[in-house]
């Protein structure tokens, strides 16, 4: 449990990294000025020269860069606020995407098996890999029980489309 003392992040609005093969770029997420609970991820070049691209408005609640296949690109976890047929509950849902050659579905947090509160990658001490931490309300999928008190934390390695869990 020592590994979570590195969840404490910064709450940032912009990143610079390598999220394409064409080389740094700047990642900023804005809120929208029409519906707040809408972002629109923008890309920029490094030097900040000009806009390469623009995400639709989205129901982000949280971003974050991970490199979750260790290839050197950037790919980004998004929190989203989204309705799911599966539980019929709008929530938070994971969903990792890739913006090398525009927005492009990576993979999801699908084998998740609790309401999702928050989650952040750390780097694994062990495997040098990330780490996504999830912290879930107590009850599950299978039993909900919206008045059950507490919360679980569980820890998860991606496993190329989506999440296996890990004591």
């Amino acid at each position: 449990m020592d590994c979570l003392h590195s969840c404490s992040p910064d709450i940032i609005k912009k990143w610079t990294g390598r999220f394409s093969s064409d080389g740094e770029k700047q990642l900023i997420l804005k809120r929208s000025n029409e519906n707040i609970s809408l972002s629109n991820m923008e890309m920029f070049d490094a030097e900040n020269t000009g806009l390469a691209w623009k995400s639709p408005p989205m129901p982000i609640e949280k971003l974050q860069p991970v490199d979750l296949d260790g290839d050197g690109i950037l790919e980004v976890m998004l929190i989203q606020n989204l309705y799911s047929s599966i539980d019929e509950e709008t929530g938070k849902r994971i969903y990792i995407y890739s913006l090398n050659g525009g927005l492009k579905a990576y993979g999801e947090a699908g084998a998740l098996s609790r309401p999702l509160l928050d989650a952040i990658f750390i780097t694994d001490p062990v495997s040098r890999k990330p780490l996504l931490i999830g912290l879930h309300t107590s009850d599950s999928f299978l039993v909900r029980d919206k008045n059950k008190d507490g919360r679980i934390v569980m820890s998860y390695q991606w496993n190329g489309f989506g999440f296996s869990g890990v004591p």
